[in-house]
């Protein structure tokens, strides 16, 4: 599979953001491998819609956000599809009630997520986020911090809902996390026992 090419400031953007990442001892997440072949990728995408070219450009990005944040890659594809579904159209949005937006395969909330890159060093605008491998970083970098201490369920629950911990956050999370595990179990039963993770 061939990657597609990154301008070298894009690249040189979220190189950095994994080396600040692995500095900040940001990775340490309870899951298993975050390693999977192309065999497994193409299983853990094979019931997604669109074309060879959207898929392939996918896989390459997720795999390379898995790998550098330490990520299991079906965690990754359950929040995918918990997020903006089977279908690969990056520049997906989402406006919520609070009038902020989500972008990109990954619902990345602009105004959360895009101050605190910038806070780090990381030159991005929201329009960079419907880029793939610049959605899937930034997914797997959200993830990664909001697993610091917190067990794979909860992490994901405030990966969708960060903040807030009154009785709507917490339904929020709930109904979110609900759908995700069975994303996750079907991802286990369609391609594997690999790619299980404890909870």
């Amino acid at each position: 599979m061939t990657k597609r090419s990154t301008p070298p400031g894009r690249r040189h953007t979220f190189c950095r953001l994994a080396r600040f990442a692995l500095v900040a001892g940001m990775l340490a997440a309870p899951l298993q491998s975050a390693y999977a072949d192309l065999n497994d990728w193409l299983c853990l995408t094979e019931n997604t819609r669109g074309s060879w070219e959207a898929r392939t450009t996918f896989i390459a990005a997720v795999s390379e956000a898995a790998e550098e944040f330490r990520i299991a890659p079906a965690v990754l594809m359950a929040i995918k599809l918990q997020e903006s579904g089977p279908h690969l159209n990056p520049a997906i949005t989402n406006s919520n009630t609070n009038g902020t937006i989500d972008r990109g395969y990954f619902q990345i909330n602009v105004s959360t997520w895009l101050r605190e890159l910038r806070r780090i060093g990381v030159p991005i605008d929201e329009h960079d986020l419907h880029g793939v491998r610049n959605n899937a970083l930034t997914a797997a970098w959200v993830l990664s911090r909001e697993l610091r201490g917190r067990d794979l369920i909860e992490g994901v629950g405030r990966y969708h809902k960060g903040s807030g911990d009154d009785a709507r956050a917490r339904q929020i999370r709930q109904t979110y996390t609900t759908g995700f595990r069975a994303h996750l179990q079907n991802l286990v039963e369609q391609c594997g026992s690999q790619h299980e993770v404890s909870p």
